[in-house]
């Protein structure tokens, strides 16, 4: 009981950090292409959603990360992707669950089709197969206008993502007074994440590795979220050997993540 009322207390003030939390459409930003989601037959008639894609490679476009919410006949999901890091044209998500979600699924076999192929377009059309039947519809304004996110701010990953609390300034022994600023979704085959928080405001993030180095790039969400982005290379995730679990700090952003 006592950790029931823990976790409405945590909403509550969530839910006062957190102003934008419900979106009246959902826009990703300038770092993302939006993409509303359709089934095979570009119907809404089992569901819809929204994909925000951020494109790691300029010259071939089945080449991205993305996060994605939304929902499925009566079920919520939300999940973090990655079409990066698995040879051209497979792809692996995992859910975020714990949160209001009712999805609790990996899928390590996905197939991506683009409607640029690997050209440098962006594409109008991105068809997911294998395990899901999806079409993704670039949303040439940035908003998906059938879609209203119903979901709070990320406080857990769920069992398909590795969990971290990120706290600054970085304190290798996990100083008590740190302060704590978020949550960390890495997925387990790669490191490719989603960090949501609040620091001097809030914050809704995905970062991952491709060329030289670490990126991580916000979705400027209404409600005063931040919008700011570092290019590949621009950022270090640096293992960290803590209380026998493998963490990591962030030196550019002044930050450590713990198990």
């Amino acid at each position: 009981m006592k950790e029931s009322r823990t976790r409405i207390l945590k909403g509550a003030l969530l839910a006062l950090l957190f102003p934008g939390s419900l979106f009246a459409s959902f826009q990703c930003g300038p770092y993302y292409e939006t993409y509303q989601v359709y089934n095979s037959q570009f119907s809404l008639s089992q569901g819809t959603g929204v994909r925000c894609v951020h494109f790691t490679d300029s010259n071939d476009r089945t080449q991205f990360v993305w996060y994605g919410e939304g929902y499925w006949g009566s079920v919520k999901y939300r999940h973090v992707g990655d079409a990066t890091h698995f040879g051209s044209g497979r792809a692996e998500a995992a859910d975020i669950y714990g949160n209001g979600e009712s999805a609790n699924n990996f899928a390590n076999a996905l197939q991506i089709f683009t409607s640029a192929g690997t050209s440098s377009l962006i594409p109008a059309i991105i068809r997911v197969g294998g395990q899901w039947n999806e079409t993704w519809v670039r949303q040439a304004n940035g908003s998906t206008p059938n879609y209203t996110s119903s979901l709070g701010p990320i406080q857990y990953c769920g069992p398909h993502l590795v969990q971290y609390k990120a706290y600054t300034p970085i304190d290798l022994s996990y100083h008590p007074n740190d302060t704590y600023i978020g949550v960390r979704c890495k997925m387990e085959t790669v490191n490719t994440w989603v960090g949501q928080g609040y620091r001097g405001g809030p914050y809704l993030h995905l970062g991952t590795f491709f060329g030289p180095g670490y990126g991580a790039f916000d979705m400027c969400l209404a409600g005063n979220y931040a919008c700011n982005h570092f290019e590949f290379g621009q950022l270090t995730l640096a293992g960290i050997f803590v209380n026998l679990q493998d963490d990591f700090e962030v030196p550019q952003w002044n930050e450590a993540w713990f198990q």
